[in-house]
């Protein structure tokens, strides 16, 4: 990934949340959530990806307790560029071992897995937000 599309994964998997969150923009600590990541790394990461260009930090209006992180116009154009070279990545590595029965339980299995995740971790409860 880092290589094809000079873009570390764990980048690609922060812009790509980002381009799909509403007004492509989530606060830091729930971003640290849904990447599985200390606060202090994706607090690492989106400062590298700001210095690119591509994510900028915002107050939340109105709320004053932490900060978003915002894609910008560059951030989508790197992301949805980076894309194809992921999803190549993926089939090659993932799913081209396996026959299309297994490919089909591990699309079933991944879709549950996900709904589940993002149900978890769009809207972190207030003790969460704190721990993180």
């Amino acid at each position: 990934m880092e290589r094809d599309a000079d873009l570390p994964r764990t980048y690609f998997d922060i812009l790509w949340r980002l381009r799909r969150a509403p007004g492509r923009a989530l606060r830091m600590s729930q971003l640290a959530a849904m990447t599985n990541s200390k606060l202090s790394r994706v607090t690492h990461a989106v400062g590298r990806l700001e210095a690119a260009g591509l994510v900028r930090r915002e107050v939340p209006e109105g709320d004053r307790r932490g900060w978003l992180a915002v894609l910008t116009d560059a951030g989508v154009k790197r992301v949805e560029r980076a894309a194809p070279v992921y999803a190549r990545s993926v089939r090659k590595h993932v799913l081209g071992p396996l026959d299309s029965a297994a490919q089909g339980q591990l699309t079933s299995i991944g879709e549950t897995l996900l709904g589940r995740m993002d149900s978890q971790t769009s809207r972190p409860s207030g003790d969460e937000e704190r721990r993180l």
